[in-house]
């Protein structure tokens, strides 16, 4: 259901491939191994990136391998609401501090390395969360958030509903 709420919500970007490599429901997936399958399957010089909101990387010590994933990939890491940068646990400041490089001026693929960046991306703050999503559609609210094609298909299958 995941992968299809995708398709829809991305039907018009054409430029988005939806990955499939975490299809297998039998087997466990981590964000490490799935960077490993990825950086195999487009060589050692394609530059690959890795986002994910600030909260995440709070607590990114505490994944499997989850430091390592900077071999494989670059971190783009984006600003959540209630999760600042200052309250990084004192095991993370370091992994921080060594990774952490500035954005280029103009953001074209030259200026990226294939890995071992982190990058802070500030973007427009919002209060958006999956959890509250589900919370509307369990009160049955369509939620403002999700488009047309998406609501429609979670109706049609029952999803988050009790």
């Amino acid at each position: 259901h995941r992968v299809e709420m995708l398709r829809l919500a991305l039907s018009d970007s054409g430029d988005i491939e939806i990955c499939n490599l975490e299809e297998d429901p039998h087997e466990k997936h981590y964000s490490y191994t799935t960077c490993q399958r990825i950086r195999s399957i487009y060589g050692q010089e394609a530059r690959l990136f890795f986002i994910m909101g600030a909260d995440s990387l709070l607590y990114l010590d505490e994944w499997h391998r989850g430091l390592e994933i900077i071999t494989l990939t670059n971190l783009v890491v984006t600003n959540r609401v209630g999760y600042p940068i200052a309250s990084l646990s004192p095991a993370m400041k370091p992994f921080v501090t060594e990774h952490m490089s500035p954005l280029p001026d103009r953001l074209e693929e030259t200026n990226f390395a294939p890995c071992c960046r982190l990058y802070f991306l500030e973007l427009a703050l919002s209060e958006i969360s999956s959890s509250a999503i589900r919370a509307k559609l369990k009160r049955a609210e369509r939620p403002e958030e999700l488009c047309s094609e998406v609501y429609t298909y979670i109706l049609n299958h029952k999803l988050y509903s009790d």
